[in-house]
């Protein structure tokens, strides 16, 4: 474990514990003299935390007997939030876990008091830490020194709202201001699970079916890898990346973790939507008559997927096998980020309740055979994160409003957690919904007839599994060939993504991935929903510091088709052979513009998102029409138009065709778009 806050260079960044030069002892330097006391010192001055200190004196971060300890940290600069156990809180965990009353403190493992005093620490770098007032309903961002996250959930009580922490624990004593950090008291030890997510699942009471569908279609194997112990053996550090403008110091992950998501019925939703027969339970917690739920629960599914005929139940072709299938996604997702908020038109990630215009999430869940899709939206008018929902819009007399008219399939409402259950496996989370998920029909043809976006970042499960999606500062990380599974990058190319949280930069969802060097690189794409005439869109950004790349498409990554001339970079958006314009009052004329625009292969960035305004307002100026940005608007570019299929697996190449590696490409979006949408009756709405 290397504790940023160790280094003489802070490298800050909200998602996970970053490489750099470590050194095994807290600087010196660190530990100066505060105005105030610090964490540590708070706690010492309370005898109901003597446990709990002589624990922090205890643990050390490596095995080297020089290695700094927990006390020591929590009296260095720094930004630490302590959830910290008092004395009866720990005596009750080791009594319970030593099946004992009065079991001596002292005589604690150093594994276990390593794990009591790593799960109650988060560390913050140069963002303050966390007070009550900061907390909202899920996980914390920033990951604790176990790097595990740490749920937040608030409970109503007799007296006020009781703050819930990780299921179990309550906050008795919160928002103990420190010189270098804030201390939560807590009245039961933070405990994460060890098991992975189909584990938890099972012995979870109100899980039992999906639980052992899991074992029976064999998916629970598929969802058991944790951590890629093979990229830990090259180091990852601090450095240099030159975008054709500016150097800028970079991080890389020290660790690269594997994720899944799970959104899972209970047995009850089961039994009431399927009218199962009665489910009798054991003592232990089984199934009773498991045979006739199993016989009702299999026979529902062979109905729901009357094609998918072979009898085994591990093979992808088999109805309970699918049913299972579509409810796995192959990334860990935090609460906050199914859906992801930022800079959309209303919002303001200042005030993260208050939503706006809908948003929405295109996922691929997992299996092999069938590619599959599913979208979940979020804004002010849906009443949650919702599975599958389709409405159709009012865009106004100008078609610059966003405003429901109808709700054709009012979507499958998604939970935060499970009550006292806990929902966060050491591999990722499940999520419980509101009644069965079914891959019908009408979710390709209804659902997903649509324009389809994709924020990169979506599309690759690295990202959001290693929290590195969003943190809430700038932060410019660096990433090899061996952090992806579906992106190929030669030696020369070099990967850096950005998480512009405040900039004011033109980016759909606030961040980019940045490629420079003399790059050649390759993308796996997405699945299309059915089969049909499709235009490929991209986002292209313009600036003198930019490059020229030529693209190509195919099935194929070893033999893709060059899709048309380069394209340059380094153009004038506002040049006759793109011909981008502000909007302004006439719409009339704004219309011609996107339509003379399209002819020569070019869009306006959508006007769903805005400029940030860097105060975590919302943006006022659309990015589609952005003064203040124009030159540099991210205009979308269509890239192919041909006929896709479900079953295609595509690839996009770029590459760079001049001998500048200081030339960059960003990506930003990718869209599909159908004929019926680009080529309807009516014009492709603008958001």
């Amino acid at each position: 474990m290397k504790l940023y806050r160790f280094f003489s260079m802070l490298f800050v960044s909200g998602a996970i514990l970053f490489s750099a030069s470590c050194v095994d002892k807290v600087d010196e330097s660190d530990m100066y003299t505060f105005k105030g006391k610090t964490v540590l010192g708070i706690l010492e001055s309370n005898d109901d935390y003597s446990y709990y200190v002589d624990l922090l004196s205890k643990v050390r971060f490596t095995d080297r007997e020089e290695s700094s300890t927990a006390a020591q940290l929590l009296s260095a600069r720094g930004n630490y939030t302590v959830f910290a156990p008092d004395n009866a809180a720990i005596q009750a965990y080791l009594d319970s876990i030593n099946n004992t009353t009065g079991y001596p403190v002292s005589q604690i493992s150093d594994s276990l008091a390593s794990a009591i005093v790593k799960n109650s620490i988060i560390d913050t770098g140069d963002r303050e830490a966390y007070f009550s007032t900061d907390f909202n309903s899920g996980v914390l961002d920033v990951t604790n020194l176990d790097d595990r996250f740490i749920a937040i959930d608030f409970q109503p009580s007799e007296t006020k709202t009781r703050i819930v922490i990780n299921s179990n624990s309550t906050i008795t004593h919160g928002d103990n201001q420190a010189s270098n950090g804030v201390v939560h008291g807590i009245d039961r030890v933070l405990e994460f699970t060890n098991s992975s997510l189909a584990e938890l699942i099972k012995k979870t009471p109100n899980l039992q079916i999906f639980g052992e569908l899991l074992r029976l279609t064999h998916w629970q194997d598929s969802l058991t890898k944790y951590r890629d112990m093979e990229y830990e053996k090259t180091p990852h550090g601090p450095g240099i990346f030159y975008d054709g403008i500016t150097n800028y110091n970079t991080i890389s992950p020290e660790h690269r973790y594997f994720g899944y998501t799970a959104f899972v019925e209970t047995d009850s939703v089961l039994a009431l939507y399927w009218q199962l027969p009665t489910i009798r339970y054991q003592a232990n917690g089984a199934i009773e008559n498991w045979d006739e739920v199993y016989d009702a629960v299999l026979a529902k599914c062979q109905q729901l997927y009357p094609n998918a005929t072979n009898p085994d139940p591990t093979d992808e072709n088999n109805a309970l096998n699918k049913f299972i299938a579509y409810h796995l996604l192959p990334e860990r997702i935090r609460w906050d980020q199914i859906v992801l908020h930022h800079c959309e038109m209303g919002y303001g990630y200042g005030e993260p309740t208050q939503l706006g215009v809908d948003c929405y999430e295109y996922y691929e869940t997992m299996g092999y055979q069938e590619r599959r899709l599913m979208k979940i939206t979020e804004g002010a008018q849906s009443n949650g994160k919702r599975i599958n929902r389709k409405v159709i819009y009012d865009y106004g007399e100008n078609g610059d409003q966003l405003n429901v008219k109808t709700v054709v399939r009012p979507g499958i409402l998604i939970t935060e957690n499970n009550g006292n259950y806990i929902h966060q496996a050491l591999n990722g989370f499940y999520y419980l919904i509101s009644e069965p998920l079914v891959y019908d029909e009408g979710v390709p043809n209804l659902v997903l007839n649509e324009r389809l976006r994709w924020d990169y970042s979506s599309l690759v499960p690295e990202i959001m599994t290693n929290n590195l999606r969003n943190v809430k500062h700038n932060t410019f990380i660096a990433l090899d060939a061996n952090y992806f599974d579906h992106i190929r990058m030669t030696e020369a190319t070099h990967y850096k993504y950005n998480s512009y949280f405040t900039a004011t930069v033109e980016n759909y969802q606030g961040d980019e991935h940045n490629i420079n060097g003399q790059y050649d690189f390759t993308i796996e794409l997405p699945p299309v929903p059915f089969r049909g005439t499709y235009e490929f869109r991209i986002s292209v950004a313009h600036g003198g510091h930019l490059g020229m790349a030529q693209l190509y498409i195919g099935k194929d990554p070893n033999r893709l088709h060059a899709c048309g001339l380069p394209v340059d970079l380094r153009r004038d958006v506002y040049a006759d052979d793109i011909g981008y314009k502000l909007d302004g009052a006439d719409w009339e004329i704004n219309r011609q513009v996107d339509k003379d625009m399209r002819l020569r292969g070019w869009m306006k960035p959508p006007q769903h998102d805005g400029i940030k305004t860097g105060y975590g307002t919302a943006p006022q100026e659309p990015m589609r029409s952005s003064v203040s940005k124009g030159p540099y608007a991210r205009l979308r570019y269509v890239v192919y138009t041909g006929t896709f299929d479900p079953a295609d697996r595509l690839y996009m190449r770029v590459k760079n065709v001049l001998e500048n590696p200081a030339a960059s490409f960003e990506i930003d979006i990718l869209e599909y778009c159908p004929k019926s949408i680009y080529a309807g009756e009516e014009a492709e709405d603008i958001w």
